[in-house]
């Protein structure tokens, strides 16, 4: 997942002439892990596919877009996303295996999920039965209620957000960026300068709540 501005899925050698200084491939990050190529990219960040090199194992890596680095509130909103999957420890949310800064970006380290995500998988078969909806998103209901224990609200539920993968067996879904979370009172530990006011939309208009 890109982020709440939605990704933009590319190949590894497509729109190479688009590509900003930072991150590119082959940039190994605090000698564990190797970029190989951009998964997509958004408004406020990228992901990239990546392996840890002592473990030869392929991994996922969100990093804050150029630019919006240098804003505090949104790096502090930008480790609170990590700390928040982290913290929800559900089987159906993407887990989080490290965060880091490098070159002054800071970034997630996520699982590498393979499948597609809901959005995908409504475009290439079209409307799903009732009984393929709720093994979909029943699972999501756990994660939820696992996140709304800790005082979370995701705010961003949409079929990009929601990613369709397996356990060798069966179908698990998993959801994704937690990145204009609302929290309460707990903060997880971070603290940012301005949070949503009264009455200011968060969100993709097409899946909000009424």
């Amino acid at each position: 997942s890109a982020g709440a501005s939605g990704p933009r899925l590319s190949s590894p050698t497509s729109e190479d002439a688009l590509e900003p200084e930072f991150p590119t491939s082959g940039l190994v990050l605090e000698g564990r892990y190797r970029l190989i190529y951009r998964l997509a990219c958004g408004n406020m960040s990228s992901v990239w596919f990546a392996e840890h090199l002592v473990l030869a194992a392929p991994v996922a890596i969100k990093f804050m877009q150029p630019g919006v680095e240098a804003d505090a509130d949104a790096r502090g909103r930008f480790l609170r996303e990590a700390r928040i999957a982290s913290a929800v420890r559900s089987p159906h949310v993407v887990q989080i295996l490290d965060f880091g800064v490098e070159q002054d970006t800071p970034y997630i380290v996520m699982e590498y999920l393979r499948g597609e995500s809901l959005a995908r998988r409504l475009r290439r078969l079209g409307r799903l039965s009732p009984a393929e909806t709720a093994n979909v998103l029943a699972p999501l209901a756990q994660a939820l209620r696992r996140a709304h224990e800790l005082g979370v609200v995701h705010r961003d539920l949409k079929p990009e957000n929601i990613f369709i993968t397996s356990d060798g067996e069966r179908e698990l879904t998993k959801l994704l960026d937690f990145g204009v979370a609302k929290v309460g009172q707990r903060g997880f530990g971070v603290s940012v300068a301005r949070d949503t006011a009264e009455g200011e939309i968060v969100g993709t208009p097409h899946y909000m709540s009424p």
